[in-house]
């Protein structure tokens, strides 16, 4: 849950209310920073900017060499990113599952807020060439990362009561290495999206990587990935303009992590590159940062349909169908409550979407829980925002 403008709790009856105006704020703030999104390339540079909620990521890459179709590259990249968010986090002081009581007349204080800073140093180096464009097919890649995290204490939030160090603030590090492959395209005109992508990553978190400065980390993590993007129709466009296309897009991603002090965002999350929420959070409709756990599963199907281009050719609505499935184990045992240490979770939606000049996506989703319901035992999520697809 969030915080109103004055920064007072929301309680169960007015949560669904603000949730909505605080994301059609979040809408307002997001078509502005679409304008703060981009792609540069300039000879043997390369840079990538776009915004994150109240944040924004700036990425860039030197090639040794000019790139070509036919040639692999060797680079050295680098990122800095930024935000003040909010974060979930949903469990009692004793590590059980938090959930709002039947009676409905206490908080839900699942919420907290904190200043976020990432930054990482690495070297990629390209193995297979992709031959139709200049981006390698194949490459190896190695990344230092680092992450700083301060959060902004208030009492009664959940994870300020709980025995986690990293309520008193984090700072850790970790070295990333594997292999990543990719041969996915984007038709320019209808959007849709074609072609195959997998990555292997392997984390490291040793004490000595300034582990112990802030809160204590010493882990270690696995995370294979794997995208697939297959159109089924696209009607001739008319002017540059598309009229309507429709693609099948899927994802699956299994994450382990091991080691005597594995950290909160690591729990949470599915690594690699490009970490993401889960379970929650990858499964929609569950709160972001729920289900913490050591090992995790995810599946993701999507149907995207484009419809006809609005005002511009570069402004394209459409609609998404998915449904999603996860599955976590908690090899730490942190709740005291043996069945909530394992578990399934499934969801199913749909959802409107614009893109937004091939630079973001809004994404506006209603959710339907299948298996467990959300804090408040209910089982349908009828407003979630989702910014640019879920994959």
């Amino acid at each position: 849950m969030r915080k109103n403008d004055s920064g007072d709790d929301i309680d169960p009856q007015r949560c669904r209310r603000y949730d909505s105006a605080m994301k059609y704020r979040l809408v307002a703030a997001l078509l502005v920073s679409v304008a703060f999104t981009g792609v540069a390339q300039n000879g043997q540079w390369e840079f990538r900017s776009g915004p994150r909620f109240w944040g924004a990521t700036i990425a860039g890459r030197y090639m040794f060499s000019p790139p070509t179709v036919e040639g692999v590259e060797t680079s050295v990249t680098g990122l800095l990113s930024s935000a003040y968010e909010s974060v979930g986090y949903y469990r009692n002081p004793d590590g059980s599952f938090f959930r709002v009581p039947e009676d409905g007349t206490d908080e839900a204080p699942v919420g907290y807020n904190r200043f976020d800073l990432v930054w990482q140093v690495g070297i990629q180096q390209g193995v297979l060439p992709r031959h139709d464009v200049t981006a390698d097919r194949a490459v190896a890649f190695l990344t230092y990362q680092g992450q700083f995290n301060h959060p902004f204490t208030e009492e009664e939030r959940l994870f300020f009561a709980s025995p986690r160090p990293e309520t008193e603030g984090s700072l850790r590090g970790s070295v990333i290495g594997g292999l990543a492959y990719s041969v996915v395209t984007t038709d320019e005109i209808t959007r849709a999206r074609r072609g195959l992508s997998a990555e292997l990553a392997i984390e490291w978190g040793p004490p000595f990587l300034h582990n112990t400065v802030l809160a204590v980390a010493d882990y270690n993590r696995s995370t294979l990935s794997l995208r697939g993007y297959l159109p089924v129709f696209a009607a001739d466009p008319v002017e540059g303009r598309n009229r309507f296309s429709a693609y099948l897009a899927g994802y699956g991603a299994i994450d382990w992590a091991t080691g005597p002090d594995i950290p909160l965002a690591v729990r949470q999350s599915i690594g690699g590159r490009g970490p993401r929420s889960a379970p929650g959070g990858s499964v929609r409709g569950y709160g972001g940062g729920r289900f913490d756990s050591t090992v995790k599963a995810i599946g993701n199907v999507e149907v995207r349909l484009h419809l006809p281009a609005i005002v511009v050719p570069e402004v394209i609505p459409g609609l998404v169908l998915y449904t999603d499935a996860g599955y976590y184990l908690d090899t730490e045992r942190v709740s005291p409550v043996e069945e909530e240490n394992s578990g399934m979770l499934l969801s199913s939606g749909a959802g409107f979407f614009l893109d937004l000049f091939a630079s973001a996506e809004l994404v506006f989703y209603t959710n339907y829980l299948w298996t467990k319901g959300d804090v408040s035992a209910k089982r349908w999520v009828p407003f979630s925002l989702g910014f640019g697809f879920h994959f």
